[in-house]
């Protein structure tokens, strides 16, 4: 005959595991899939901000094809979303930082804050991508911080400039 395992009233069992634990799970999962597990609970309402697997996606807030007046209030909405969590990060450092921005032309500023951030947490996957469906002209130069990025194990670029100096640098 089996015991029988009581079960506590209806106790959250991943409460008992320790706090780095849980960041390391979090971190294992998708951005987006990370930000959903904070309706589990009031304790996951925020843990998933500790991940150190950042992707922030344009097209969670704009979908192509309507007007031009909501995609641009919806970039908006983006930008301040990216700023706000960005300000609200104490993790010392991310594994994965990934940002995805069509027409970045008028948010270099935002754009590079995003980048310094993602540099000061010593990131080691860094993806840029600056796709325009309208435009395959390379409208983002990539910051000059970068290229001296020692921690740095990957570097994705997509419509990004990169400078002589560092062309030179890595195939010399």
């Amino acid at each position: 005959m089996k015991p029988k395992v009581a079960m506590a009233d209806n106790k959250d069992l991943f409460m008992e595991l320790p706090e780095c634990l849980l960041h390391s799970i979090i971190s294992g999962l998708p951005f987006k899939e990370a930000a959903r597990t904070s309706i589990l609970s009031k304790h996951w309402l925020s843990l998933w901000r500790a991940t150190r697997n950042i992707e922030f996606e344009e097209s969670f807030f704009v979908k192509h094809g309507e007007s031009d007046a909501t995609n641009a209030m919806k970039r908006r909405v983006f930008i301040d979303f990216v700023q706000q969590w960005i300000a609200n990060y104490s993790e010392p450092c991310i594994d994965k930082f990934a940002l995805v921005f069509s027409k970045p032309k008028q948010f270099v500023a935002d754009m590079e804050n995003f980048i310094a951030f993602a540099i000061a947490k010593n990131v080691k996957v860094l993806s840029l991508d600056f796709s325009d469906p309208e435009n395959h002209t390379p409208l983002f130069d990539l910051p000059s911080h970068v290229y001296g990025l020692g921690v740095l194990e990957s570097l994705k670029l997509f419509l990004c400039k990169i400078h002589a100096c560092f062309q030179k640098f890595q195939y010399a």
